[in-house]
């Protein structure tokens, strides 16, 4: 054997250097080593071949050596009838009286099968096919264990029924251990063999551990054949247990009903384990079982059994949740350490909620699986919330105590309480370890527990803590504790203790903006913090909060001038006339260059408030608003108040609009005001030795002259006599203006009451031209003779400053006025009378068309004003008589055309008089 072992390594050898060696020999010694090669390797029908091509080109010296080895080939294969026809003798090997097959199966019977030489002889054999059967088959009973062995390895490839008759008859007559063997190989047997021999096996006095390998065989090919049945139920009753314990694996997976019947019969075997795997074949093989069934069955085993099946059950009958609850309370209660996946997870715990949330709530776990545990467990309840199913409130508790261990719990919590259950919720807050995540929780939930949030924020121990997103989140429907709290946040940090916006105030007044059920209360600190978008919120909301925020605010800010001045404008009231002021006012510090809005603002609202008009008081700021003020003044005034009286007349002389105040004041002026307005004029005129001269009080604003008119025209509107003494002050202070005169007289006479005329004989008797022209003013068509004769001696007296006389003229009687006319051209300073006396004096006589006065009205042509010449050559003229010729004439000589243009008319208008009044006169006589 060994010399063929090295003739084959020499060929292996020879083969490997391939082509090289066929191209230095010829082709028969090719093909004679690749045959070598082949038979080696258990090819021999390729070996055949290649020897059967080198006989067809041998020469006659090679065939010799080519033929033998054919030869040899051939009854290795038990050919001998072909070797013999070959060669024509007797085959090789034949004559030395050794069998080639039985030499193998000899070295089969030698050792094991993982021997070499074994191996080599096995491989030879398997070459034969079922050549080698009946060799095979009639070696076998003389066998000892590696052969047969190692034989039975090589007939289980074959469907032969000489191998069944073999083995049938070995089982009756062998040792026991071949039986076993035999037994043991049957079910790698084809179904021809393996039958047969499974059903001799069944019937044969074996122990029964030995017929389960039958079973097997009979359970894959005649399983509902009544033998088999009868072989399975009479293993089962086997009492020895080995038996069972193997027939409970060999059972698995069979179809038959009845298989079911035999795992009955097992489950009340003595050993608990094999109960257990029983009872768990008789769950999984019975077609028809009921849940309560597989329960009643499962709790009848001892706690640490039912556990073996949790695997197997979970992912067969997920839907039995009560076999899953048995579990969860078996493990419960016996304290065992398991994996929480695998107690917990593919149960279809929804199908009883109300059962497995408890109980899974229950479980506890090592502390190697806390974390583990906690998330599978709340990972169960919280899909059965997903499902619809509602947390009771009496498992919140346990579920925040693992939540606290497994964090992401809070979330599922936060889910699992009803959205309407703020309460419950309020209750889960207060008692939780980590509030902060329950409240995150809830609020990625959407869940609308304001009350909740808002605690949570008031929780916040710095300004920088506050969580953004819960001020985000949806206040709709926000109660008044809620709002309370986010208004208390505000006020709490309405900026950055280190300066500027909180990263926060962003989300409030986006939740401000968003909600109109939040009121302005939670940004209203911000907003007097400066925050410009608190503010713009604010306004864009509620324009009369805003106004409101800005009424009572301490500090207004520059964001705020430009929507202040256009709320105003649209919303103001008379009551935010303050509030308007200070936004004026800070507008100005800014430059700012539009107070149209103002302007219309205190137009409507601030009419007559002293704060208003005082805008306008000199001296004004230099700037963009100084026109404004001046104009915002200008139309306050014309709402003044005559109540105010004191603070206007004291503020009037700082006003441009000072014409406008008086104009307002006069008509509200009434007798209860004389003592303020005689308090005015006495302080005016106390205020400097000349305080009515033009040009006074400059720096004040306006002069003293220009408002004591304005206060003496007040004083007479008054009607009371009580301000008669503080007017004839005024009328006689020395150097006092025409115009304070003319006001201050005619104020007087208003108010003289009874002692009126007294006052009009002392008027006429003053110095003073303008008081004695208002005096005059008072003539009427019937004068006593008193103020007749004082009104000529007046004017007499003042001739040379009096104009403007002819109204007074007309107020007379026509005798009244002839006369003073008369007295006028016929005083002897005439000459220095002012034209408007002199051609009033010559209109008066020169009416009556009397020659008689033809003298005086003469004197007129020598006035050194031309207007009174012409005004005295008209009067003259109108004479018509002929002794008017001559005056008439000498006027001819005036210097002045118009003059003598008037004297020329004159003569003329006399001559025609003449003429027709000859023609007349003839007709008549």
């Amino acid at each position: 054997m060994k010399t063929t072992l090295r003739a084959g390594a020499v060929l292996i050898a020879l083969s490997c250097s391939g082509l090289a060696v066929a191209q230095e020999s010829n082709e028969v010694a090719v093909h004679i080593s690749t045959a070598k090669l082949k038979e080696t390797r258990g090819e021999l029908a390729g070996a055949e071949q290649e020897l059967r091509l080198a006989l067809d080109k041998a020469t006659p010296a090679e065939r010799s050596a080519v033929v033998n080895a054919l030869a040899t080939l051939l009854v290795r294969q038990g050919r001998h009838n072909d070797a013999r026809a070959l060669t024509g003798a007797q085959s090789p090997q034949q004559g030395s009286g050794e069998d080639p097959i039985q030499r193998l199966i000899t070295i089969l019977d030698s050792a094991g099968g993982t021997n070499e030489t074994v191996k080599d002889a096995a491989r030879q054999l398997d070459t034969l096919g079922t050549l080698a059967v009946p060799h095979l088959v009639a070696a076998l009973p003389k066998l000892g264990p590696f052969g047969t062995l190692n034989v039975l390895d090589r007939l289980v490839r074959y469907n032969d029924p000489r191998i069944t008759t073999a083995l049938t008859s070995l089982l009756d007559t062998a040792d026991p251990a071949v039986v076993v063997t035999i037994a043991t190989r049957v079910k790698d047997m084809p179904r021809a063999v393996a039958v047969p021999l499974a059903q001799h096996i069944a019937q044969a006095k074996v122990e029964p551990k030995v017929q389960i390998n039958a079973l097997a065989v009979l359970l894959r090919y005649e399983a509902a054949a009544a033998s088999t049945r009868e072989l399975a139920q009479r293993l089962a009753a086997d009492t020895s247990g080995e038996s069972q314990a193997r027939l409970i694996p060999t059972l698995r997976g069979s179809q038959e009903a009845w298989v079911a019947d035999v795992f009955t019969a097992l489950m009340q075997h003595a050993s608990a384990d094999v109960r257990a795997d029983a009872t768990l074949q008789w769950i999984l093989t019975k077609k028809d079982l009921t849940e309560q069934q597989a329960l009643t069955a499962i709790e009848a085993l001892p706690p640490e059994h039912r556990l073996r099946m949790i695997g197997e059950l979970r992912g067969l009958h997920a839907d039995w949740v009560k076999v899953g609850l048995l579990m969860l309370r078996t493990v419960r209660q016996e304290g065992t350490a398991m994996d929480p996946q695998a107690l917990v997870e593919e149960w279809q715990w929804w199908r009883m909620p109300d059962e497995s949330a408890p109980e899974i709530l229950a479980l506890g776990f090592a502390p190697e699986y806390a974390v583990q545990g906690a998330r599978v467990v709340l990972g169960a309840v919280e899909k059965l919330v997903a499902r619809g199913w509602a947390l009771p409130q009496s498992l919140d508790a346990r579920v925040a105590q693992l939540a606290a261990i497994y964090s992401d719990g809070w979330s599922m919590l936060a889910n699992a309480v009803p959205p309407d259950a703020e309460d419950r919720a309020l209750t889960v807050w207060q008692t939780a370890t980590d509030r902060y995540s329950f409240v995150r929780s809830a609020v990625r939930a959407e869940r609308p527990w304001h009350r909740v949030v808002a605690r949570q924020l008031l929780q916040t121990p710095r300004s920088d803590h506050v969580e953004a997103s819960f001020l985000q989140r949806d206040w709709t429907g926000a109660p008044a504790e809620a709002v309370a709290a986010l208004a208390e946040l505000a006020q709490r940090w309405p900026q950055n203790p280190a300066g500027g916006r909180l990263q926060w105030h962003d989300a409030l007044v986006g939740a401000f903006r968003r909600h109109e059920n939040l009121p302005p209360l939670v940004i209203l600190p911000l907003v007097a913090a400066g925050d410009t978008s608190a503010w713009q919120a604010l306004v864009a909301r509620d324009a009369n909060a805003a106004l409101e925020q800005a009424r009572g605010a301490a500090r207004l800010h520059q964001h705020q001038v430009s929507d202040l001045a256009s709320l105003l404008s649209r919303h103001g009231r008379p009551t935010d006339v303050p509030l308007a002021l200070r936004v004026f006012e800070l507008a100005e510090s800014l430059n700012w260059g539009d107070y149209s809005q103002f302007v219309a603002f205190f137009a409507e609202q601030g009419a007559g408030n002293l704060d208003v008009i005082r805008l306008g008081r000199w001296p004004i700021p230099f700037g963009p608003g100084q026109t404004a003020r001046m104009e915002i003044a200008e139309q306050a005034v014309a709402g003044a108040r005559v109540h105010d009286l004191g603070e206007l007349l004291q503020l009037a002389p700082f006003l441009d609009c000072y014409t406008d105040l008086m104009k307002a004041l006069a008509p509200q002026i009434r007798a209860e005001h004389s003592a303020t307005l005689i308090a005015a004029i006495d302080a005016l005129l106390a205020r400097s030795a000349a305080p009515v001269k033009l040009g006074d009080s400059i720096p004040r604003g306006i002069a003293d002259s220009i408002i004591l008119p304005h206060l003496c025209t007040l004083a007479g509107n008054t009607s009371d006599p009580a301000v008669l003494p503080v007017l004839q002050k005024v009328l006689e202070l020395p150097g006092t203006e025409s115009g304070i005169c003319t006001t201050a007289a005619t104020a007087a006479l208003g108010v003289a009451g009874a002692s009126r005329q007294k006052l009009v004989l002392e008027m006429l008797a003053s110095p003073k031209p303008e008081v004695v022209r208002v005096a005059l003013a008072t003539a009427g068509p019937r004068l006593d003779a008193a103020l007749r004769d004082a009104m000529r001696d007046a004017v007499l007296r003042l001739g040379a400053a009096l104009d403007q006389v002819e109204p007074f003229f007309a107020k007379l009687d026509l005798e009244d006025r002839v006369a003073l006319g008369l007295a006028v051209l016929e005083s002897e300073r005439f000459a220095k009378f002012t034209p408007d006396l002199s051609t009033a004096a010559l209109k008066a006589v020169g009416l009556r068309k009397d020659v008689r006065y033809l003298p005086q009205l003469v004197k007129g042509s020598a006035h050194p004003h031309p207007q009174v010449r012409i005004q005295a050559a008209s009067a003259i003229g109108n004479t018509f008589a002929r002794e008017a010729g001559a005056p008439l004439i000498e006027m001819l000589r005036d210097d002045d055309p118009n003059v003598r243009s008037a004297a020329q008319n004159a003569l003329t208008e006399i001559a025609n008089y003449l003429d027709a009044r000859a023609q007349w006169e003839q007709r008549f006589k």
